[in-house]
C-alpha cells in the first residue's frame, strides 16, 4: 500500500465527508483565551453510526471491506483511532490497528509502538492523536497532565490570582466531565 493510492482514495466522497466532519467538529470553546482544540469522541462515534456512513467510508477506502465485521469492530473499539487515521490521510491502515488490542480507543493516547507495527505510521499517528484525546475529569482524581494533553474546556475565564497561581473558572464538555453525578447539568458546546 503506497502513499499515492491513499491520496487517490481520499478524494472519494464518503472519505472527504468524514474529513470535513472532523475539521468542523473541532471544539475550541472561547476563542478569546488560550485553549487547545479537541474533537469529542462521542461525536465521532455518532457520525460513524449514522445511516451506514462507516460502511460507505470503508467501501471507498479498502479494496476488500469485510462483511460488516470490520465496521462493527471499528465502531465498538476503534472509532477514535479510525478518525485519527483519516485525519492524517492514513485511513487504510485501520486494518493494522485492528490486529492489536493495545491500540483500541480505551488505551488512547498511545505511547508505545507495538512489535511488528509500521513505525512511520505509528509516529504520524502519535503526533496527530492529542486533539482526539482530551482528558476526562473524575471526582476525587488529582491527575497531572503533560502539556500535550488537551483539556476539554468550552470556556475558561480568569477569576483571580494569588501567590504563584492564577485561578480560572472553566466549563467542561459533558463527555469529559465525570465530576458530578449523572443528574448534573453540563454543556456539550
Amino acid at each position: 500500500m503506497d502513499d499515492e493510492s491513499e491520496t487517490h482514495t481520499s478524494y472519494l466522497p464518503p472519505y472527504l465527508d468524514f474529513q470535513a466532519f472532523l475539521k468542523k467538529e473541532r471544539v475550541n470553546g472561547d476563542h478569546t483565551i488560550e485553549t487547545a482544540d479537541f474533537i469529542p469522541a462521542g461525536e465521532i462515534k455518532a457520525y460513524l453510526r449514522e445511516g451506514g456512513r462507516l460502511n460507505e467510508i470503508l467501501a471507498a477506502l479498502l479494496e476488500e471491506p469485510e462483511d460488516g465485521h470490520c465496521a462493527n469492530e471499528i465502531i465498538q473499539f476503534y472509532s477514535v483511532v479510525f478518525a485519527i487515521l483519516v485525519s492524517i490521510d492514513r485511513g487504510r491502515y485501520i486494518t493494522n490497528f485492528l490486529k492489536h488490542e493495545s491500540l483500541r480507543d480505551n488505551h488512547l493516547p498511545f505511547t508505545v509502538c507495538p512489535p511488528r507495527f509500521p513505525e512511520a505510521i505509528f509516529d504520524e499517528f502519535w503526533h496527530a492523536q492529542p486533539r482526539f484525546c482530551a482528558a476526562t475529569f473524575y471526582k476525587g482524581s488529582q491527575q497531572v497532565y503533560d502539556n500535550e494533553r488537551r483539556l476539554p474546556y468550552l470556556e475558561k475565564k480568569r477569576i483571580g490570582e494569588g501567590g504563584s497561581a492564577d485561578v480560572y473558572r472553566v466549563r467542561i464538555h459533558c463527555d469529559y466531565n465525570k465530576l458530578h453525578g449523572s443528574g448534573s447539568q453540563v454543556s456539550r458546546r
